[in-house]
């Protein structure tokens, strides 16, 4: 039996890479004449969004193997599998790369990797496909066009001009880099197109690849938020939770709990990581509580499922039971106001496997040190479920604290003082962070309703009372923030800028918006029918991405359909016009 091989990526001559340092050169590149008289076709435009695949330990990474999921504006989805082969190398003695490709129907990257296409099945014998995740992830808008020289034995060129946008979180970073390819042999020579390149233009040759580079952008995009976040102040405190064990460090001869300074997820996987020697682990806020005379404002946070590698030097991790630290609280052992306030917080998040009463315990005191002074009592046990709760009003739950997150940031797009563009920004920050909300914690909630388990949280509130507290406040919220985008694009017309209907433009504005909805909008659009017919799979709603539910008509046969609408994210929300 003969097994076909796979597709070996080279090119008669190699390729060169160069760093392009702006846009505008890089703009400059795409419409110049190209070196040495070369003859150039008209640029080609496209779009494509890779996804890198590999599993938490970058087990792919350290064998040599990439996995790439690529969608392409033409509603092209291709997963491709390349194997790096050190034994094998080209005539120019460099390591050759084996390629699989095939087109998929899978939206999802995750789902093609377990599907039966080539490169999925060749993945499956290296990897078990459920410990995969997305790795790395950016968009590319590319411009392509070809060279060939004007004599006899003619060379073959193509010149591919790369913007690259590279994501983490709302934060976006963009790198561009210009490629030159031998496609056919002859003069010019690859060497000499590249020194009349260089000679012209101010590119730089590189041998980085384009997803290594897209890596340490994206390194240096979250060392930027770490740094931001670790500058705002205040403190962001630790509690990991392990078998009903809680870890603490001895400092100074006193029980704490991991704190550093900062705000947000940043600072409290930077603490995470000094901690514990590794930053990978499940993150929650549980809530915050403003400053005290005791304390700075306090954020605190739960770890979950943490890679434990090595202990801080000279902080050594304890892990003691909630009795243990119910038993020590408000004793020398554990005075730091910081740990009981964060403690209190978890406990009432429902965080701790045991309920405790360390609302009882004076949280802004030290035990007493003077000689002949009783030892403090050891603290007794609440009466009721709900005791220790009493004065702790003025804490909230995750979602609520959250909530109130979100209405500080909407404060902002509601201050005239705030620049315009800014104040949108701060609309559509809210906007994402909703969408989370909605997709992590009030999903939970439902959940736990549907159960019908009785269960209830360490403040008595079913989730059928937590879902309408909570339907309140976003309703709250949602209409400040109409009201906040409402205002902002009132105060963008007046600088000539505005969001107007398709019924609102002339007729000829409106002709070519049909035209550039044929051909640029409607290709990437394929809907999916909703039906019970044999044969039709049940349409999934992407996480994160726009969806219609929308009724179609076919023309030939008249009935209507009900379908699902995935709207691609490389297509733009709103189309730019001059006027």
């Amino acid at each position: 039996m003969t097994i076909p091989g796979p597709a070996i990526v080279s090119v008669p001559g190699g390729e060169v890479r160069w760093e392009v340092p702006t846009p505008e050169l890089l703009l400059e590149l795409i419409g110049a004449k190209l070196p040495l008289g070369l003859r150039s076709t008209p640029p080609a435009h496209v779009f494509h969004r890779d996804v890198f695949l590999d599993t938490d330990e970058g087990s792919l990474r350290e064998q040599g193997i990439t996995c790439r999921f690529r969608l392409t504006s033409d509603d092209r989805r291709i997963l491709t599998l390349s194997v790096r082969e050190p034994a094998v190398r080209g005539r120019t003695g460099a390591v050759i790369w084996q390629r699989y490709d095939a087109a998929t129907n899978e939206l999802d990257p995750l789902e093609a990797a377990h599907g039966t296409s080539e490169p999925a099945r060749r993945l499956r014998a290296m990897i078990d496909p459920a410990r995969l995740r997305v790795d790395l992830a950016f968009s590319t808008e590319r411009h392509v066009r070809c060279g060939d020289a004007r004599f006899l034995r003619r060379g073959r060129f193509e010149f591919v001009y790369d913007a690259v946008t590279v994501e983490q979180g709302p934060v976006r970073r963009r790198f561009h880099e210009m490629k030159a390819r031998r496609l056919a042999k002859g003069r010019p020579s690859l060497a000499a197109v590249a020194e009349a390149l260089q000679a012209r233009y101010d590119v730089r040759p590189t041998i980085v690849a384009k997803i290594d580079r897209a890596r340490q952008l994206r390194m240096t995009i979250m060392r930027e938020a770490e740094l931001r976040s670790l500058d705002r102040g205040g403190l962001v405190a630790l509690v990991a939770v392990e078998a009903g064990r809680v870890a603490c460090r001895q400092v100074n001869g006193e029980l704490r709990l991991p704190t550093g300074i900062g705000s947000g997820e940043g600072a409290a996987r930077h603490l995470l990581s000094e901690s514990f020697g590794s930053g990978v682990g499940e993150l929650r806020l549980l809530g915050t509580l403003p400053a005290s005379a005791a304390r700075p404002r306090l954020e605190v946070w739960l770890a979950g499922r943490q890679r434990r590698q090595h202990d801080a030097p000279g902080a050594p991790i304890e892990w003691l039971s909630i009795e243990e630290l119910t038993t020590r609280a408000g004793t020398s052992d554990l005075t730091d106001p910081a740990t009981i306030a964060a403690l209190l917080v978890a406990a009432r998040a429902g965080a701790l496997a045991t309920r405790t009463a360390m609302a009882t315990m004076p949280s802004d005191r030290a035990a007493s040190t003077v000689p002949g002074e009783p030892a403090p009592a050891k603290p007794r046990r609440p009466s009721s479920p709900n005791e220790y709760l009493s004065g702790t009003d003025r804490l909230l739950d995750g979602s609520q604290s959250l909530l109130e997150f979100n209405s500080r940031v909407l404060a902002m797009a509601e201050d005239p003082r705030t620049p315009l563009l800014e104040r949108l920004r701060y609309v559509a920050i809210v906007s994402m962070n909703l969408d989370e909300l909605f997709m992590v914690r009030v999903s939970a909630l439902k959940r736990r309703v549907l159960a019908v388990t009785g269960e209830r949280s360490m403040a008595e509130r079913t989730p059928d009372e937590q879902l309408a507290d909570l339907r309140e406040r976003i309703e709250a919220l949602t209409r400040r923030q109409e009201r906040a985008c409402t205002d902002s694009l009132a105060a963008l017309a007046t600088h000539g800028v505005g969001v107007v209907r398709l019924d609102e433009v002339d007729a000829p504005a409106r002709l070519k918006l049909r035209e550039y909805f044929r051909t640029a909008i409607q290709p990437a659009l394929t809907p999916h029918a909703i039906t019970e017919a044999p044969g039709y799979p049940t349409p999934r709603v992407a996480s994160g991405a726009l969806s219609l539910l929308v009724v179609i008509k076919d023309p030939q046969t008249g009935p209507l359909h009900l379908a699902s609408l995935r709207i691609p994210p490389s297509l733009i929300r709103c189309t730019p016009r001059s006027s």
